[in-house]
């Protein structure tokens, strides 16, 4: 799937509707290129995946919490 206006624009109205008005709660960065945020709205918590990577760049809301390396990497 391609990542155009279009998808961008989906994302963007989709993460606008879930995630306004929420705090950031936590940073995490489990891979080198990703980086993982926890937000928190009235006894919600989300998770907001942000990946960077050359080959697979994304963008999205997961429950699947991964685990971190056993050292903070340098951010």
């Amino acid at each position: 799937m391609a990542y155009d206006g279009g998808m961008l624009r989906a994302i963007a109205t989709e993460l606008n509707t879930l995630c306004t008005g929420a705090k950031v709660e936590r940073v995490l960065q489990p891979a080198a290129e990703e980086l993982d945020l926890i937000l928190a709205d009235r006894g919600t918590r989300r998770r907001l995946v942000i990946s960077a990577g050359a080959t697979l760049p994304y963008l999205s809301l997961s429950d699947l919490a991964r685990e971190n390396p056993p050292t903070p990497p340098v951010f």
